[in-house]
């Protein structure tokens, strides 16, 4: 697989590279980057699939707008896979965490808004691409954090290859406690439930 790195620059535009084995050398070489404009970060978070193939990360332009760019190398090139991502929410950008499952044809995201009203709760939206359009689709519902300031996603996301079950972490920044919410998906309702809720344990964190 590519190896994938990422990196902010000075002015915040940000680069994300991918990396590939040189099997006579044995030593790692670029083989792509996006650079961003200024104030554009194109790194906040990053996932490549298990193939090394397709690669997704997040842009924001001052943390109020931005979305997740998806691309897929076709053995000589890297094209876009659909096209940008967005929450389609006024107000409500990506934040810094994605993961793409093994075949890199789903997708789940952190929105993690700061307002009044959100406090850093924390939301989840995933998606799947679809052959049929050219582009990504969500699936199911939003998955909202338990409460405010509760950084639902931020820090650990995974979804299996189907991508019918997801885990979520959520740390909460008060009494430094963190949890693990398990979803599954129904196709029946098009709803993500709640299988199970680890126990609040202190994190070792400070």
């Amino acid at each position: 697989s590519n190896p994938l790195y990422s990196y902010s620059n000075n002015n915040y535009s940000g680069k994300t590279q991918i990396y590939d084995l040189n099997s006579s050398t044995q030593k790692y070489e670029k083989v792509k980057e996006w650079v961003g404009s200024r104030s554009n970060y194109v790194c906040q978070g990053v996932s490549i699939d298990s193939a090394g193939n397709i690669v997704a990360f997040i842009s924001q332009k001052n943390h109020i707008e931005g979305g997740v760019s998806v691309f897929e190398f076709d053995g000589t090139n890297w094209n876009s896979k659909g096209t940008i991502i967005r929450t389609g929410i006024q107000g409500f950008v990506f934040s810094d965490f994605l993961k793409l499952n093994d075949t890199g044809d789903k997708i789940i995201v952190t929105e993690l808004t700061k307002s009044k009203l959100e406090q850093y709760r924390g939301s989840c939206f995933i998606y799947e691409f679809s052959s049929e359009s050219g582009n990504w689709v969500q699936k199911g519902n939003r998955i909202f954090g338990p409460h405010r300031k509760s950084y639902f996603g931020k820090y650990n996301l995974e979804i299996n290859s189907s991508a019918n079950i997801v885990m979520i972490g959520s740390f909460h920044t008060l009494n430094k406690k963190g949890s693990v919410y398990i979803y599954n998906y129904s196709s029946y309702s098009n709803k993500w439930n709640l299988l199970h809720r680890s126990e609040e344990h202190t994190s070792e964190l400070q």
